[in-house]
């Protein structure tokens, strides 16, 4: 297996190994059930590692930075507890690499970052092997991502096509009514405890909801709605659909949007109602705005935009406005908002830009309140004339950048300034326009910003990543009995184990750090650890380890084992000296013995020039008994050049060098396996078959179902049979 281009790692590549493997060469006939290891036939080729590798492409869109951009890879939502796999850096715009996942992965976190810091998260779907993605300019917005209702469950009553006049009165029942199909029905809601729930399409004269009804429109809809009455109490949901109003939209309730709203007249927020906007928003002509409004997406009004007095906007994201914008309430801006015709803000008004905002007006604008930028400098930019009048004026940290004339009867409260570009803020999914150049700091000269670098000083470093990820750890647990056959509970040594790659700005390899811990030593035997890498001892410049060895293992000056074509890390030579005995003669992994708690060591290796991941390949192995020449690999993985050929091809054992085939038997099982996550082994005595409900599928189909067999999900264990 190769790293592939920065590859982070054929992971961990090692132990990873796996995933880099050809595949496996044809699928079996597949038994309702096994009872034991022995009996499953594994395809050829199979290395029994629950990760693959996956390609990713990333280009971004360059704002005129001459340094690299970062790209930071998550296995979950970095906000919450996603943890980190991958860090690198951008060359010419485009990064591509090769992360050694788990098989069962489903979606990866990605966060961008230009070199002034600024940047975007992305949720990105694993699909195959392939994951492509470009970050740039985009007119919309952060979209915030729930998990919508449909119309398969929590359903009370359930319609498909309605037609006609459809009414909920007081004399008939409350609960959840769902339609699906192509409903078009009018629908009227006249009593209280309705949810009417739109699944499918809809083409609908009217829907009036009254007494505090509910109304939900579900993920792939496609509604259209002449005529939609939100009466005071009731509210509007709607998901990632696509609903269009055909008329004014007038709300007296609470309206969400997640997904597409399309108003081909006003929306008018009135007294007593609330708007939030999560997803995309366009009306061809007004907004009017008297009641709270928030917009964490994307708004274009074709028509003026009324922020009425008494009102409270927020605005998060985007706010596009093709006429007038009147502000008379209060407007706080975090994020955009694009003016084509007058900018009027005016007496009693409040309006505040809060970290980095904009406010761009390509007309002119007539200030009559004062404008405050609070936080970092945020910007408001006119190409036209502007006029301050008495009594208002802009405080705080704000540029005005004014392309005509400025006539000012007002006051300029310093830190705030009349200036242009002096204030950076850059674009992003917000902010299609950004303001000024920004100052990007490298203090050690290697092309990456400070702002982005793990090693601002230090040229040689500046990113890293991990297998599994930055907190968690793998596992790989060997049989000992090789070339014979175990008793395959797969506890005779269990290490689990996380790698961490130094690189440099262009995303070579400068260090590795290899943190481990003995978990189980289900036997009597001393068995010792070691990891080959496909490159040269030469190119080594220092190894450290935790655990010191004796001079049964032979090292090299640089740390290296000595006698070696590429490079060996012998990690330790005797389980027994990484995790003690409590006084029997296995540890954990008996049930009711004494547990002894395992420690975590380290091996950490420094290469003399960094070396590109593409060219390197990882082997671990154990070795029994400290019988340096008994090696035990991965299946399909060769040996090192101090492993014994004489134990290949005898008792259980089916290698065959001359072919390239190793360290399995005649069914093509292993002696060794590997899991993305820290395994919960079976017990002394216990075939893993017996243990793990849904491995011998998994095995059986070469990892191609059931790659997720390892986890503590329902129905996958006999929990009873595990330490």
């Amino acid at each position: 297996m190769k790293l592939n281009q920065i590859t982070a790692l054929c992971l961990g590549g090692v132990l990873i190994l796996s995933a880099c493997k050809k595949e496996p060469s044809q699928t079996n006939s597949i038994p309702d059930s096994v009872s034991s290891f022995s009996e499953i036939v594994a395809p050829e080729g199979f290395d029994f590692n629950a990760s693959k590798e996956i390609s990713l492409n990333f280009t971004v869109e360059n704002k005129g930075f001459q340094a690299a951009h970062s790209i930071e890879v998550y296995d979950s939502n970095p906000f919450s507890e996603g943890e980190l796999i991958f860090k690198g850096f951008t060359k010419n715009d485009k990064l591509s690499t090769a992360l050694t996942l788990p098989s069962s992965i489903k979606k990866l976190y990605v966060v961008y970052k230009d070199p002034s810091g600024a940047g975007t998260t992305e949720q990105i779907p694993v699909v195959g092997n392939t994951v492509s993605f470009a970050f740039g300019k985009k007119s919309g917005t952060k979209k915030v991502v729930v998990v919508s209702p449909d119309c398969s469950a929590g359903c009370d009553y359930s319609y498909t096509n309605q037609s006609g006049n459809f009414n909920i009165n007081n004399n008939d029942p409350a609960g959840v009514y769902c339609f699906t199909g192509n409903t078009t029905a009018s629908i009227n809601v006249n009593r209280s405890g309705v949810t009417i729930r739109l699944c499918g399409t809809a083409d609908m004269q009217n829907l009036n909801l009254n007494q505090s009804a509910i109304l939900q429109i579900v993920d792939a809809a496609d509604v259209t709605i002449k005529n939609l009455g939100v009466n005071t109490g009731s509210s509007v949901y709607i998901y990632d659909a696509d609903v269009f109003i055909d008329n004014n939209l007038s709300t007296n309730g609470t309206v969400v949007n997640y997904g597409t709203l399309d108003i081909k007249k006003s929306l008018n927020v009135n007294n007593g109602s609330t708007f939030t906007n999560d997803g995309n928003m366009t009306m061809d002509n007004d907004l009017n705005v008297n009641s709270p409004l928030t917009n964490n997406g994307s708004i274009t009004v074709d028509g003026h935009a009324n922020f009425n007095g008494g009102s409270t906007t927020v605005n998060n994201c985007s706010f596009f406005i093709k006429s007038e914008a009147r502000i008379n309430g209060t407007l706080s801006n975090f994020g955009y908002i694009e003016v084509d015709d007058e900018v009027k803000i005016n007496g009693g008004s409040s309006f505040t830009l809060d970290g980095s905002a904009m406010l761009y007006g390509k007309d002119k604008g007539s200030i009559n309140a004062f404008v405050t930028g609070t936080n970092s400098t945020s910007v408001m930019k006119i190409d036209g004339n502007v006029s301050i009048n008495g009594g208002a004026g802009i405080s705080g940290n704000l540029e005005l950048c004014i392309g005509g004339s400025l006539t000012n009867n007002g006051s300029i409260n310093a830190p705030a300034t009349l200036a242009c570009d002096q204030a950076y803020i850059p674009t992003s999914g917000c902010n299609p326009a950004g303001n000024g150049t920004p100052t990007v700091a490298d203090a050690d000269n290697d092309n990456v910003a400070d702002s982005t670098d793990l090693f601002p000083n230090d040229p040689a470093r500046a990113g890293e990543y991990y297998y599994p990820s930055a907190s968690s750890f793998a596992t790989i647990a060997f049989e000992d009995l090789w070339p014979g056959t175990g008793d395959y509970d797969f506890n005779d040594l269990v290490i689990d184990y996380r790698i961490r790659w130094i690189t440099d700005a262009n995303n070579d390899i400068k260090d590795m750090e290899f943190d481990y811990s003995v978990r189980a030593i289900g036997a009597s035997q001393k068995n010792g650890f070691g990891l080959e890498i496909s490159a040269a001892p030469a190119l080594v410049e220092s190894v450290t380890r935790t655990t010191a060895l004796s001079n049964q293992i032979s090292v090299n000056a640089n740390g290296t084992e000595a006698g070696q074509s590429n490079i060996v890390l012998i990690f330790f030579e005797n389980a027994g000296d990484e995790l003690a005995n409590p006084g029997s003669i296995y540890v954990n992994t008996q049930l009711g013995e004494a547990y002894s708690v395992p420690s975590v060591s380290q091996v950490a290796m420094t290469f003399s020039t960094a070396q590109n991941s593409s060219s390197i390949e990882f082997n671990p192995f154990m070795f029994i008994n400290q019988n340096r020449g008994r090696e035990v690999h991965m299946a399909g993985q060769g040996p090192t050049d101090l492993a014994d050929p004489s134990y290949f091809g005898n008792s259980s054992d089916d290698s065959d060098p001359n072919t390239g085939r190793y360290y399995v038997n005649k069914n093509n099982l292993p002696w060794a396996i590997a899991m993305p996550a820290s395994f919960e082994y079976p017990a002394e005595k216990v075939d893993l078959v017996s243990a793990y409900h849904y491995f011998y599928l998994w095995a059986i189909n070469g990892g191609q179902s059931n790659s997720d067999w390892y986890m503590n999900n329902t129905g996958y264990r006999n929990s009873s049979l595990i330490y």
